[in-house]
């Protein structure tokens, strides 16, 4: 019987819930970036063999790194239902129509026991729907942007509905930093519906 495997979603998200500005931009999130403090990500990317993300995130990912992929020792697996035809994706790169479930399926079919949720929130919220967020390491960013992408998109069945599995979470951990970020650990907590 294969395991089935962890899924962290790690993330920031802005004081009123946002992960990016409306138009995709994270340039909010730069004083934060240059800090020093890394808030986990090493110890988090050392651990992590497959990566999930939607395409929206893939291609800010490409852009930041002037289209040179970030994670080529680790498969990625980008969300999506569009599937480019023309394009060729880096070699560690795999684009999938797959739902969530279906796609977990598949990576713990490979072996694949230790995933990051990268986002975006659209992808997030699947997940979300899909009860399939292990563990939720969340850096809250001391920044108010009024509008702009939710934490966990607008999966639900109308605009604006959060996404909701009906279960808690149980924190696990918190970490303040000089920058005045904060950062919660989550774990999957016990269903609430009736």
């Amino acid at each position: 019987m294969t395991a089935t495997p962890r899924i962290t979603y790690y993330v920031a998200a802005s004081l009123d819930g946002f992960i990016a500005a409306r138009d995709g931009g994270l340039d909010w999130l730069t004083p934060f970036d240059s800090t020093g403090e890394d808030y986990g990500y090493q110890a988090l990317l050392a651990e992590t063999d497959a990566i999930i993300m939607g395409r929206s995130t893939y291609r800010h990912c490409l852009a930041m790194g002037g289209g040179r992929w970030p994670y080529p020792d680790t498969p990625s697996h980008i969300l999506t239902s569009w599937l480019p035809r023309e394009e060729t994706p880096p070699p560690a790169v795999h684009f999938t129509d797959s739902d969530p479930p279906a796609l977990v399926n598949a990576l713990a079919q490979q072996g694949r026991q230790r995933i990051w949720l990268v986002g975006g929130g659209e992808t997030a919220g699947h997940f979300l729907r899909a009860d399939l967020i292990d563990c939720l390491i969340l850096s809250i960013i001391p920044v108010v942007l009024g509008d702009g992408v939710p934490l966990f998109g607008t999966a639900g069945d109308r605009p604006g509905k959060l996404p909701t599995t009906g279960r808690s979470l149980k924190l696990e951990a918190t970490q303040t930093y000089p920058s005045g970020l904060v950062q919660l650990r989550y774990a999957r907590g016990t269903s609430i519906k009736d």
